[in-house]
């Protein structure tokens, strides 16, 4: 029997703490280009993931030809140098490191891998279709990256920098569910 999860959603506004219109154009600018490296890099991931899971379907290939998606260091049909895991963030790294902070494309990953993951027995099946992300999609950002929060202003928000630069945090209202079906319990 599962057991039933209670979630607490709440949604965290980030508003640029800076009264400078150049901080706040360039801080912009900045969180734009990565969210849009995200996009792309979210696009990259899924799309490795799933021709990886393909590879073994090849037909084409003499039946000498013996392919597991495994590291060959641990499995002797392996036909990977490293991980699932490992081989979407050294993609990653190849096509945006130095352009913005590889712990955010880290993130990402682990947590598409993992999705991926889950979905791939309804793929095969024709349940589900390969997802595409669209621009939108939410920028992770690890714990650890948040640095400096601290209470302000009389308890009225928290600030809070991330890769250098300094936010205000407003939280919105909380949002309890369920963890099985998404509805308020």
């Amino acid at each position: 029997m599962k057991e039933n999860k209670v979630v607490l959603t709440r949604k965290i506004q980030l508003l640029i703490h800076s009264e400078d219109p150049a901080v706040k154009r360039q801080t912009r600018e900045t969180f734009w280009r990565w969210q849009r490296m995200v996009h792309r890099a979210a696009n990259f991931i899924y799309t490795h993931q799933f021709i990886q899971e393909q590879v073994k379907d090849l037909f084409y290939f003499t039946d000498e030809v013996r392919v597991r998606l495994a590291d060959i260091k641990k499995d002797k049909d392996g036909i990977l140098t490293m991980s699932q895991l490992g081989t979407t963030y050294q993609l990653l790294s190849r096509y945006f490191k130095g352009q913005m902070p590889m712990s955010i494309l880290g993130c990402l990953n682990k947590i598409l891998v993992f999705s991926f993951g889950k979905e791939r027995d309804r793929l095969w099946k024709g349940e589900r279709s390969l997802r595409s992300f669209r621009r939108d999609i939410p920028m992770p950002i690890a714990p650890q990256d948040l640095r400096q929060i601290k209470l302000e202003d009389g308890g009225r928000f928290y600030t809070c920098q991330i890769f250098g630069h300094t936010f205000r945090l407003y939280f919105g209202k909380r949002v309890v569910t369920s963890g099985r079906s998404g509805k308020p319990p």
